[in-house]
């Protein structure tokens, strides 16, 4: 019985090893997948004649322009001010947050939005008219989320919507056709955190020293009163013990 318990088990470890080996198979080959068609594509346009990647460009800032559209409109018809209100009655920090992510969605979309239909003289316009087209389903994503706060719990809601928009943006990665915008802002944001973990690690080490000096300090004040307070002591109880032995003395004498 023991024997055919172990067998089972042994198979069983088997084929989970086996799935999971098969679907890591299959992410890879996705991914692998999309780098591919990517790369054709960018090959794809290199032969191409001026005229074919002009029209190119100019169908992608129309997609480009499309989705900033969608955005705007989501914006408007989600209501984003009454979003942030019913969410800053119950969870203030996550309203602070969110009300900077749509923000900062907001800005991008018009961006993109100006760069797709003024793209001629527009700097950037295809890099601009993308990160627009990605603000715009991102800002979807975490509207759509945020909506369902009274079914779900925050918690849960807030690391759906992390892990869709995750998902979301390194597809758009590996199949977007221009990533200036985003590899810069990548850039800067790295850079930026960069600065404030090391001015925080910074921060921490000058209090930590003034911290522990101050106690060491106080330790050694605290040690040395105490040893004047012992010091004091005994010579009391010396002196003490000598008017003794003179009191002693004196009545043998006097007897």
């Amino acid at each position: 019985m023991a024997g055919l318990s172990d067998d089972f088990a042994g198979s069983y470890s088997r084929r989970a090893q086996m799935a999971l080996s098969s679907a890591a198979d299959s992410v890879r080959r996705m991914f692998s997948d999309l780098g591919k068609s990517r790369r054709e594509y960018e090959e794809s346009l290199k032969n191409m004649s001026e005229e074919e990647v002009k029209e190119e460009t100019s169908k992608s800032l129309d997609e480009y322009r499309s989705l900033c559209l969608a955005g705007v409109t989501s914006m408007l018809w989600e209501d984003t001010y009454s979003l942030t209100k019913k969410l800053h009655g119950v969870y203030p920090v996550v309203a602070a947050m969110s009300s900077i992510f749509f923000l900062l969605a907001l800005l991008f979309i018009l961006l993109g939005l100006a760069a797709s239909t003024f793209s001629r003289s527009a700097p950037n316009a295809m890099a601009l008219a993308g990160n627009g087209g990605l603000w715009s389903v991102l800002f979807i994503i975490a509207a759509a989320h945020f909506e369902m706060m009274d079914i779900l719990p925050m918690v849960l809601l807030c690391f759906c919507c992390v892990i869709s928009i995750s998902i979301f943006t390194t597809y758009w990665y590996l199949c977007s056709r221009d990533l200036k915008i985003l590899l810069m802002i990548a850039k800067c944001l790295f850079n930026i955190l960069y600065t404030v973990w090391w001015c925080f690690k910074a921060i921490c080490r000058y209090v930590g020293v003034k911290v522990v000096n101050f106690f060491h300090g106080r330790a050694s004040r605290q040690q040395n009163h105490a040893g004047d307070i012992e010091l004091c002591e005994m010579r009391r109880s010396e002196n003490g013990n000598a008017d003794e032995i003179v009191r002693q003395q004196h009545n043998r004498h006097f007897l």
